[in-house]
């Protein structure tokens, strides 16, 4: 069947996307490759290569190469790529200060939060080596300064500081330890005297900052004192989670639905949706919209603190407007498969990132279980279907438009939960059983925050700052409703599931499982059935059942 949420699922790129994460995989193990590992590989690719599109070789024979050659290329490229691993003694020592030189590579909190520090990763640069931090070693840093100096700590900028290294060891089994873990980072830099600033940060990182404060004063204006929903509007437009106090956290989380204060997909999405409409009242062409979109895009990303699942999204989102706009057809799954490679030949860390798979998992789940059951749930509720539709009364078509918008509502959230409980059990210990209807709603309302941060956006840097505050308003509205939604779940009994003790690599067994299956389903858009597609998150609850169980 085929209707306007069945999309083409066909992505070349995912073999290669399959070959890469092996390929980091078997890096992040053992970064020693022996040379003819990857000779073997550069060869064996370039024979995939030669007998693509050949008469007489099988699929399953081509597959295989082309998956054995491509991982053994990327393991040698993520020896390449990713930071050392310092040796296990030297993570045995015990903590000293040291003067060492930083070049920031990330900041967890903005300079509009008020407060005298500033924490973030940062990397050794060549040339300025010690003892212990090799170049390119990975280093969390939390720093007391000055405000005057806070404001220049942006990202790219380097400075040389005296203060106290500590090895971050296994037994440090704290979530925050096990997340600078998994991204490589194995020291923390604390108790420290900024000597000098070395390097200042690029002009463009400046105007971002800049920017990024100038939002915060429009997206506040017309609030009485620290009111709450001007907090959460503050952290849902631009990232800005430490401005949520711990009761606003537990609430979110518990309900499922803090991944609404990350700048990711939803965001990117709505924006990106308003910023087309916006072109095409103005009566700019198609094929020059997204030329002019998309630097807008990217200028709300960098601004909002450029972070990694804002750049996912945008890169998404990039591959799907240039489609659009060079008159291709416009495949999500394939745009899909392209940013997830982009992002990982960038920045091959990425790929431990919770963020990371969640964001993939959770839009592929969406994509090969959510839009094809939507598809075959429509088919079968229509109320009317013994009429032709031309025939149709206002009110049937109403009737039947409502049942199309609350079954997709219901077909992307459902996806979307089944992709996100293994993770969730696994890395986070709990699972909201009430997160697929709840979603529904917030999501949706949450959407609507975005477009009234927007829009406040706009007449604040266009017109005047008390009209935004105005609009601010309205967004405080949704946002007290999305609060008393969430709260809701925290007390009502048996609605979170909590058990720790998941071992991840079940987690990742059962996401494989559900994902291969899906994927043998849709190879046939078109032709999908409802068994199929039950099949795949049959196995993946079974699969978690099971681990429950056995815990």
């Amino acid at each position: 069947m085929q209707n306007g949420t069945t999309m083409p699922n066909r992505a070349p790129l995912a073999y290669m996307l399959v070959s890469l994460v092996a390929g980091l995989s078997l890096a992040q193990v053992d970064s020693n490759i022996s040379p003819w590992i990857t000779f073997a590989g550069l060869a064996g690719a370039c024979g995939a290569l030669f007998l693509a599109g050949k008469q007489g070789v099988g699929v399953w024979f081509w597959s295989l190469l082309f998956l054995l050659s491509g991982s053994a290329v990327f393991w040698s490229y993520g020896s390449l790529r990713l930071p050392p691993i310092p040796e296990p003694m030297a993570l045995q020592n015990a903590p000293r200060e040291q003067q060492i030189h930083l070049e920031i590579r990330r900041g967890f909190n903005n300079g509009s939060l008020g407060n005298s520090r500033v924490s973030g990763l940062g990397f050794v640069p060549k040339g300025s080596a010690n003892r212990q931090l090799t170049p390119g070693t990975q280093v969390y840093f939390n720093l007391q300064v000055d405000p005057a100096i806070r404001q220049r700590l942006l990202k790219g900028a380097q400075f040389e500081c005296l203060g106290v290294v500590r090895p971050i060891r296994e037994s440090d089994t704290s979530g925050f330890g096990e997340y600078l873990r998994r991204n490589r980072v194995y020291y923390r830099f604390s108790q420290n005297t900024i000597l000098e600033l070395t390097r200042e940060a690029s002009a463009f990182r400046g105007f971002c900052a800049s920017q990024h404060t100038r939002f915060l004063e429009i997206l506040q204006s017309g609030a009485s004192g620290a009111a709450d929903p001007a907090r959460v509007y503050a952290a849902m437009l631009l990232g800005e989670r430490a401005s949520l106090n711990e009761e606003q956290k537990q609430r979110y989380q518990a309900s499922g639905a803090m991944h609404l204060f990350a700048i990711s997909g939803l965001h990117i999405g709505v924006i990106a949706s308003a910023l087309a409409m916006s072109l095409r009242v103005l009566r700019i062409p198609n094929r020059i919209a997204p030329f002019l979109g998309l630097p807008l895009l990217y200028l709300y990303v960098e601004i909002t603190g450029g972070t990694p699942s804002a750049m996912r999204a945008f890169i998404m989102t990039l591959f799907f407007w240039l489609a659009y706009a060079l008159q291709r057809q416009r495949n999500p799954f394939a745009a899909l498969m392209a940013s997830a490679v982009v992002v990982l030949l960038v920045d091959p860390l990425q790929l431990w990132s919770l963020g990371f798979q969640l964001s993939y998992v959770v839009v592929a789940s969406i994509l090969l279980f959510g839009l094809p059951l939507h598809s075959v749930l429509t088919a079968w509720a229509r109320p009317f279907r013994w009429l032709p539709e031309n025939n149709w009364t206002p009110m049937q078509g109403a009737i039947q438009k409502g049942i199309d918008g609350t079954l997709l509502l219901f077909a992307i959230s459902l996806s979307a939960w089944l992709a996100s409980i293994p993770l969730s059990l696994g890395h986070f210990g709990y699972l909201s059983l009430s997160a697929v209807f709840l979603n529904m709603v917030l999501v949706n309302m949450a959407a609507l925050v975005i477009c009234s941060g927007c829009l406040s956006l706009a007449c604040g840097l266009l017109f005047s700052i008390e009209l935004a505050g105005f609009i601010n308003h309205a967004a405080w509205l949704q946002i007290s409703g999305m609060d008393c939604l969430s709260g809701w779940v925290t007390v009502v009994p048996g609605l979170v599931l909590q058990n720790a003790d998941i071992p991840l690599p079940n987690c990742y067994t059962a996401l494989v499982a559900y994902f291969s299956l899906l994927g043998f389903a849709n190879r046939k858009p078109q032709r999908i059935k409802i068994q199929q597609l039950l099949v795949a998150p049959g196995v993946l609850i079974l699969i978690v059942f099971l681990s429950l169980c056995l815990a």
